[in-house]
């Protein structure tokens, strides 16, 4: 079977990569946030990234052992049983173990590891992170400016190719006229108008943001784009967020600062690990293909 690295002599082979890609690639297509259609090339950025989550799970399962982290043959039968009893049919069950690319008698040791790695960072967090009223209101307090609602812009947009379309554009904007009849005169021109309500600022890109910020409702802005096209923007109106309350926010602002000070501790964790660890990459040609 082919070697694709060796991490502290424990081999991962082209086999256990193929199916940890597969898995994560299932795991993508099944998260509705996500627009995911696979390519080129982020198959080889998923498969680099398998790789090394897949070095990182042998290094958190040896530290996790090493510091006497068990789980008894009664917790993963029950764990096991918990997932199975989640599926409306055997034929169901049968169906995703197939789509995992693992075989039922495979599952209990796999299913063990992730549990050891599980409360062994569990053991470690529940020591290391400790939230009370007065850190998360310090907290609160040094981010005044983050602490409120997001800012909200109204907008047309239409893309110039041309100096022409940038003109016509800007004039066509500047005029104080109705939805339909501007869409009729960038119809005219062979432009398209575009119009774009209540768009949170978390999602515009950085420098959309700040062309909003620095322009008044009614004006016309514009950037360049790949090309010597433009995107030209009216801003029809800006809503600036108001601040949240320390009351109303304070149980979401304990879960976003446990989540970052775990993340925090699981890096340098594998920090630690990956300083120490002997890794060898055997063949890599898997992951240009």
């Amino acid at each position: 079977m082919e070697t694709i690295a060796v991490v502290n002599g424990e081999p991962i082979t082209l086999q256990m990569l193929d199916t940890a890609v597969t898995r994560y690639i299932i795991q993508l297509e099944e998260d509705e946030d996500i627009d995911f259609e696979p390519t080129k090339e982020n198959l080889k950025y998923i498969k680099t990234e398998v790789l090394n989550f897949l070095i990182e799970r042998i290094l958190l399962l040896k530290r996790a052992i090493s510091e006497g982290t068990e789980i008894s043959n009664e917790e993963v039968l029950s764990n096991i049983q918990s997932i199975k009893s989640s599926f409306g049919s055997p034929e169901e069950w049968q169906n995703n173990l197939a789509a995992l690319r693992i075989k039922e008698e495979d599952l209990f040791e796999e299913i063990r590891n992730d549990m050891i790695i599980e409360r062994f960072t569990d053991n470690i967090f529940h020591r290391s992170i400790k939230f009370g009223e007065e850190e998360l209101k310090a907290y609160y307090d040094e981010n005044e400016s983050k602490m409120r609602e997001p800012d909200l812009f109204t907008f047309y947009e239409t893309y110039a190719g041309n100096a022409s379309e940038v003109k016509a554009a800007y004039n066509i904007l500047q005029k104080d006229s109705s939805d339909s009849n501007l869409s009729k005169d960038f119809k005219d021109t062979g432009m398209k108008l575009q119009k774009h309500t209540d768009i949170p600022s978390y999602q515009l890109s950085e420098e959309l943001y700040k062309v909003f910020s620095d322009t008044e409702p009614g004006k016309v802005a514009s950037k360049e784009t790949e090309g010597n096209g433009m995107l030209i923007y009216k801003l029809i109106k800006k809503d600036i967020g108001k601040r949240l309350p320390f009351d109303k926010i304070k149980e979401k602002l304990a879960e976003f600062l446990i989540k970052s000070a775990r993340q925090e501790i699981l890096s340098s964790i594998i920090e630690e690990e990956m300083e120490k660890a002997e890794i060898e990459y055997k063949d890599t040609s898997y992951l240009e293909g």
